[in-house]
């Protein structure tokens, strides 16, 4: 059969198609509608975050004045053209519903967003071109797409009435690039309620500005949202606040200037996930690749909340960057976490069920804390179980480094810190301190008070600054083991101590001593290498056994046992005595012990 008649017939059909396109379009300039629907499917979010980079082509021919116009979106394979402003008819039905537009000077183009909304269904998308909307609330109660022309001045304005500016009660609903602002009055109303009774599923807030506002955005009772894109800045309380909610994805979002106060108090502005109200629990958060900047009180503040990730964000210039308690399986790692003014991260275990399983991982802490009373620089933990603090690099920080309060099983692994008052200062906690480098902390590379029975310093480095390791107040079974501690001015520091096991260290290059016991007693001090030190150990205590040395090697080699001159205090008829003491290393070492890490 011969087909060549059949193309030519065809391809005459598409030349004429053609040409009746563009005759349609070319009735005078047109304005490109620069937009493209959204799809709102039952897989939620996730899909529709695989196509935040789908593709606009613009095409314009100048003929004589005339512009001839056509605006493609390529989504996945799909292609979908976007009618113009011009047109008179609204775009043909779809399987993806009608447009409805707000706006412009289309002369079906609805005045008000409402009357939009009201007239139309479920998969409709209503299009807002530019300008500003002043209507004192919005209620989104079908499942459509409300999409702005431009974020920058396709303005919702809330004319600082109470409530909200968006009220959002439907599932399956997108919202895109708008601004929305001055919706303020007291601290108490929002720019967007997301409110579900019982349950909304499937919202995306993207590409949108908040500001002067009470609060960006308050959500309850949500499963999948996500809010990307957005810039919420300088409103007066929470840029974000949700409860009661589950599948939340915040993500390459700028939250900035937000909450108010100081001093006396402070309103919080940073994002929040079901804070001071525990009858709300909330599950599964991804906060990643946002820019979280000088908010008050806290940069993210998570509560009775399970299954966290808080990845590949800036957190930087907040009161305090990232405040968690009752978090099971929280992920902290990747972050910068900088200069903010009391501490980088905040743990508490306060609340049921407390913060356990956390493990915060690979972030730069540094420069926190900026010497007020309630600073404690990097981390700061406060009777939390089960914290893994793992390859970290803390600089800087005023206070110290890491602050374990109280927190039982907590390990401390592979990390560095340079120049930070204090590396780790370990209060009543029980800790295992391992494979850690320490850099010219000037207090103490590790400072240890009243520790619990079982903790365990072993394989760290320690150079520079006053001590390299102190232990006070701390009685029952610390090891320290396998240290390499240079550089310092006191090497080991043990005050009120007892009982502990001090073992297989280096201590090179004291300025003053290796070695401070100040009213300790009862600790074996076995198999050290103290070489390059300016004085013998200082040995001073009041009561309980003798210290016992055996067989450490003191700085060059010795055919007789090592004396070990000290100080003790005797207490007869309510007079007080001081008595020179001797303690023995009978079997000294003859040379210096292979202790790893020692060059």
């Amino acid at each position: 059969m011969n087909k060549e008649p059949l193309i030519s017939k065809w391809l005459v059909v598409g030349i004429i198609l053609l040409f009746v396109t563009m005759a349609f379009l070319q009735t005078g300039t047109s304005q490109t509608l620069t937009a493209y629907r959204d799809i709102v499917t039952k897989t939620s979010y996730e899909k529709h975050a695989n196509n935040m980079n789908d593709i606009f082509i613009n095409y314009s021919i100048n003929n004589k004045g005339r512009i001839l116009r056509f605006n493609v979106l390529l989504l996945g394979t799909n292609i979908i053209s976007l009618p113009t402003q011009k047109i008179e008819k609204p775009p043909a039905p779809t399987s993806k519903g009608n447009w409805l537009f707000v706006g412009g000077i289309g002369p079906e183009n609805y005045t008000r967003i409402q009357d939009a909304i009201n007239a139309s269904s479920d998969g409709d998308t209503v299009f807002v071109y530019n300008g500003i909307y002043q209507e004192e609330r919005i209620t989104i109660n079908k499942s459509i797409t409300l999409f702005g022309e431009d974020k920058n001045n396709t303005i919702l304005d809330g004319q600082y009435s109470e409530g909200m500016i968006l009220l959002v009660s439907s599932s399956d609903v997108v919202i895109r690039c708008f601004t929305l602002k001055n919706c303020k009055s007291g601290g108490f109303y929002q720019a967007i309620y997301l409110w579900g009774n019982p349950r909304l599923h499937n919202i995306i807030v993207s590409d949108c500005i908040m500001t002067n506002n009470d609060k960006g955005i308050f959500f309850i009772n949500v499963t999948n949202l996500l809010v990307s894109f957005c810039k919420i800045h300088h409103n007066y309380a929470e840029s974000l606040w949700g409860m009661n909610s589950s599948n939340i994805v915040v993500h390459n979002c700028t939250v900035s200037n937000n909450g108010a106060g100081g001093g006396g108090g402070y309103i919080p502005g940073g994002v929040t996930i079901n804070w001071d109200d525990v009858s709300y629990l909330c599950s599964t958060v991804s906060i990643a690749d946002c820019d979280i900047i000088a908010n008050k009180y806290w940069g993210i503040a998570i509560e009775n909340t399970k299954n966290i990730k808080i990845n590949h964000n800036n957190i930087s210039l907040n009161t305090i960057g990232i405040h968690f308690d009752g978090t099971p399986h929280l992920e902290i790692y990747d972050n910068i976490v900088v200069k903010n003014q009391w501490m980088g991260i905040e743990g508490h275990g306060f609340l049921t069920p407390p913060s356990s399983d956390v493990v915060i991982r690979r972030n730069n802490i540094s420069q926190n804390g900026n010497g007020e009373k309630l600073s404690y620089g990097g981390i700061y933990l406060q009777h939390c179980p089960s914290i893994d603090i793992i390859d970290n690099l803390f600089y800087k920080n005023n206070i110290q480094g890491i602050f374990p309060n109280g927190s039982p099983e907590t390990q401390i692994i592979n990390n560095s810190f340079t120049d930070n008052k204090k590396g780790i200062y370990a209060q009543s906690a029980q800790c295992s301190i391992s494979n850690n480098i320490f850099n010219n902390n000037p207090d103490a590379g590790i400072y240890i008070q009243t520790a619990s029975e079982g903790m365990i310093i072993n394989n760290n480095t320690i150079h520079g600054g006053g001590k390299g390791i102190h232990i006070g107040q701390a009685s029952d079974g610390l090891h320290v083991f396998f240290n390499t501690i240079t550089d310092n001015e006191i090497g080991i520091s043990v005050y009120s101590s007892y009982k502990h096991n001090i073992s297989s260290n280096t201590i090179l290059n004291s300025s003053e001593r290796a070695l401070f016991l100040n009213s300790s007693c009862d600790n074996v001090l076995h198999q050290n290498n103290f070489i390059n030190y300016s004085e013998d150990p200082y040995l001073y205590y009041n009561t309980g056994p003798k210290n016992r040395w055996m067989g450490n090697y003191w700085d060059r080699p010795r055919l007789l046992p090592k004396i070990l001159i000290g100080t003790r205090l005797f207490s007869v008829n309510d007079l007080y005595l001081k008595l020179l003491v001797f303690e023995i290393d009978w079997y000294t070492a003859k040379e210096p012990y292979d202790i790893p890490g020692m060059s």
